[in-house]
């Protein structure tokens, strides 16, 4: 869920707030994993560049994961084995898209995020820690993207997606490879 409304002064100024909610479920080698996670978060986007062939905007985000997941018994010695996390995180984001051939358009982003990842289990601190995945963290995730239309309803796309971090990231902030953009 999403909604936003203008922010009133007549620049464009958008205020938003977010909520989702995931469930997730997976047999590898035939043992149950499972789990969800809460996301909610709270954002303003500026339009710093309006023009008819060009757009860019600036955004800020703060929000919180709540992440839980659910280990086969296999992986508990007396403990229950869930993992429970808390993630805090602000970021700033520039993005955009130039009309700059006929028929094309390529877009970009840039995106700085900086965060917490609070280990709430045992399981968790006994997972995450030898990853040293918990606390602090800092990346960077930038994109760049070209969509050229060829002939009738054919067009021609490519991209270049990429993150930087600080140090080794926990597995809710790390980079994704799917949808267009996908590793094959």
């Amino acid at each position: 869920l999403d909604y936003s409304l203008l922010a009133g002064g007549g620049y464009g100024t958008r205020v938003g707030v977010n909520y989702s909610h995931l469930n997730y479920h997976y047999n590898l080698s035939g043992l149950g994993f499972n789990g969800y996670s809460d996301n909610w978060g709270l954002y303003v986007t500026q339009p710093w560049i309006r023009t008819s062939r060009a757009r860019v905007d600036v955004r800020l985000n703060a929000g919180q994961q709540f992440l839980t997941d659910k280990y086969p018994d296999v992986f508990a010695s007396n403990s229950s084995p869930r993992g429970r996390k808390q993630v805090n995180i602000g970021s700033a984001a520039i993005t955009g898209s130039v009309a700059d051939l006929p028929g094309g358009l390529t877009g970009f982003g840039l995106v700085g995020t900086t965060g917490n990842v609070g280990l709430r289990s045992e399981f968790s601190r006994d997972i995450s820690g030898d990853a040293n995945s918990g606390g602090q963290f800092a990346r960077f995730n930038y994109q760049i993207n070209h969509d050229q239309q060829v002939w009738g309803p054919f067009s021609f796309y490519a991209g270049v997606n990429g993150q930087l971090a600080n140090n080794n990231l926990d597995a809710s902030q790390k980079f994704l490879m799917g949808g267009p953009s996908a590793v094959r």
